[in-house]
Formats: C-alpha cells, sequence, structure tokens
C-alpha cells in the first residue's frame, strides 16, 4: 500500500511538473506574437487615424480623389468634362496651362462641340507676345489651324537645339537674356533630358558628346517645339475654334508669371444648384504635368476655405487681371 501511495505521489508530481513546463513554453511561444499582434493593431489604428484626418480634410475641401498618375485625363474624366456619351455639357469651362497643347490638340472637336452648345469658356496661359521669336511662330502658322500643319520643323529644331544645348548647364550669367517661357521649358526638360541620355547613350547627359546632346534635345523638341512655338500653336488653335463656332467664342488672356499649376474647371448647373468639376495636377514646377499628382474635386456650392472655390477665386483674379 505504501508503495502504491509513493508510486502515485510521483506520477502525480511528474504530471504537474509536464503541464507546468508545457503551459510555460506555450506562453512564451505565443509572447512575440502577441506582441507582433498588439504592435501591428497599433500601428494599423495609427495609420487608420491619420488616413481618416487626411481623408476628412480632403473630403471637406471638396477633394474626391488624388492619385499618382499621367497627367493626361482618363477616357471617363473627358467623358464626364465635355458632357459625352448623353452626359450633361458644362455651361462654362475655365482652363489655365503653361501652353495646353496637348489638351487643345487632343480635345479640339469636343472644345468645338462644347462652343455650338453654348459653353463659355475662358482660357489663360503664359504671355509670349514680346517675344520677337514668338511672333515669328504666329506668322508661320497659317491663319486656321490644320492637325496637317508641320509645327516644328527642321530649320525651328535646329534654332532650338542651339537655344538649350548652349544654356542647359546653367553656368552663363546670359540666362537672364532667356524669356521667361523659354526658362520655364529649360527647367522642365532637364530631367527628361537626362532621362533620354541614359536610355539612348547609358550615360548622364554631362558626358555626352555635342552630337548626341543634339540628339537628346531633338527628341525633346520633337513635334510641337518649346513652349514659345507651343503658345503660338495654341494661340491658332483658339482663333480657329472661335472662326468655326456657331455660338459662344473663347475668351483668351496670356499671364506673366514663370509658372502656373494647370487648372480644368467646369461648371455645370443640376436642378435648382450648380455643381463645380475640378482636374488639376499638384507638381512641382521640374516636373512634367504628364507625370503628377493628379486632383479631382467637386462641390456644389461656393462655399469659403474650400480648395475649389480657392481656385477659382485664383483663376478669376489671374484672368480679370490679363483679359484685354
Amino acid at each position: 500500500m505504501m508503495t502504491f501511495n509513493l508510486l502515485w505521489i510521483n506520477v502525480a508530481t511528474f504530471d504537474q511538473n509536464y503541464w507546468l513546463d508545457a503551459i510555460i513554453q506555450l506562453a512564451l511561444a505565443f509572447i512575440p506574437s502577441i506582441g507582433t499582434a498588439v504592435l501591428v493593431a497599433f500601428l494599423l489604428d495609427k495609420a487608420f487615424k491619420r488616413s481618416k484626418k487626411i481623408g476628412d480634410s480632403l473630403v471637406k475641401s471638396g477633394i474626391e480623389n488624388i492619385e499618382y498618375v499621367s497627367g493626361k485625363m482618363s477616357s471617363k474624366d473627358c467623358s464626364i468634362l465635355f458632357g459625352l456619351n448623353k452626359r450633361e455639357k458644362p455651361f462654362e469651362l475655365n482652363l489655365c496651362f503653361l501652353t495646353g497643347d496637348n489638351f487643345f490638340l487632343d480635345n479640339y472637336n469636343y472644345l468645338l462641340e462644347l462652343l455650338n452648345h453654348g459653353t463659355k469658356i475662358k482660357v489663360l496661359i503664359a504671355g509670349a507676345d514680346d517675344s520677337i521669336r514668338y511672333k515669328r511662330y504666329i506668322k508661320k502658322y497659317p491663319n486656321i489651324f490644320d492637325r496637317n500643319t508641320g509645327f516644328c520643323d527642321d530649320d525651328d529644331k535646329k534654332e532650338l537645339i542651339d537655344i538649350y544645348m548652349k544654356y542647359h548647364d546653367y553656368k552663363s550669367d546670359d540666362l537672364a537674356q532667356l524669356h521667361y517661357v523659354e526658362r520655364t521649358y529649360l527647367m522642365v526638360s532637364k530631367e527628361v533630358v537626362e532621362k533620354r541620355a541614359r536610355t539612348d547613350y547609358n550615360s548622364s547627359y554631362a558626358f555626352l558628346s555635342d552630337e548626341n546632346r543634339s540628339n537628346v534635345w531633338g527628341h525633346r523638341i520633337a513635334r510641337t517645339g518649346d513652349h514659345m512655338m507651343q503658345i503660338a500653336l495654341v494661340t491658332k488653335i483658339i482663333h480657329t475654334l472661335n472662326k468655326q463656332s456657331t455660338n459662344e467664342k473663347i475668351s483668351l488672356a496670356y499671364y506673366k508669371d514663370e509658372y502656373r499649376i494647370p487648372i480644368i474647371l467646369a461648371k455645370y448647373k443640376e436642378k435648382e444648384s450648380e455643381a463645380y468639376l475640378l482636374w488639376t495636377n499638384m507638381n512641382a514646377p521640374v516636373k512634367q504635368t504628364t507625370e503628377s499628382v493628379n486632383v479631382f474635386g467637386k462641390t456644389k456650392e461656393k462655399t469659403d476655405g474650400s480648395y475649389i472655390s480657392d481656385v477659382m477665386k485664383s483663376f478669376d483674379y489671374l484672368f480679370d487681371k490679363y483679359h484685354k
């Protein structure tokens, strides 16, 4: 009987130690997981609160979408903007660009449809009328815009390559001699030219031969030339649209600054109120608007403090200031 009791006590002691050790080992195994889960939950909660705060601020300001993609409008945005596919057309459209050549070339027919529909269109682009080269381009382009027009011929291209190769490195005090439109094109082009040098020659632009530098700039200038030539082109396009329109005419103004963010602001009638849709690119001056932070906003009221109302006020101020 005694032996049985001792045996029973030893077995019980063994069982207790085994399960205690097992529990401890299991707890130790779970501690990192629990800690990780707590940390992840904390970070997710913090990120959620941060995202919610940012989201609430954007919604309050009238911004509905922000994305980093191509600066060109999607087919859906174009459909909304121009009232395609049985959508409502805007009664007013305000546009502000550095040149806007891509926008006007891509959407020429849509813009003409809006004018014939009765949409009032205001356009604000960089002013270059104090440039001899701009005046030469204006005379060169035919009175009626034609998509088959040779925008940038060999002589134009050679002249532009010589201009921008000379000033590319910002080392000359003569940089101030450039028109502000030319300085802006030079600033925007530096990154593009560098990428082209690495793509075509696997080298930095600084180490290219003059011939290869010329080739890189030739590719950059392409069909529509520099900003100066693009502004002349857009001016001709707008004049042609006004001649072809059977209803409204585009009001054109030229601003006198180094840089403006692009603005596409459309106004629609919705029942008893008005709706305002805004497309813009938020990017630093050295970035092309073909790769930028695209912002889309919508509001139904001219609410003070909203981003869209601020943009409207800025556009109205600039247009009234520069409109002749």
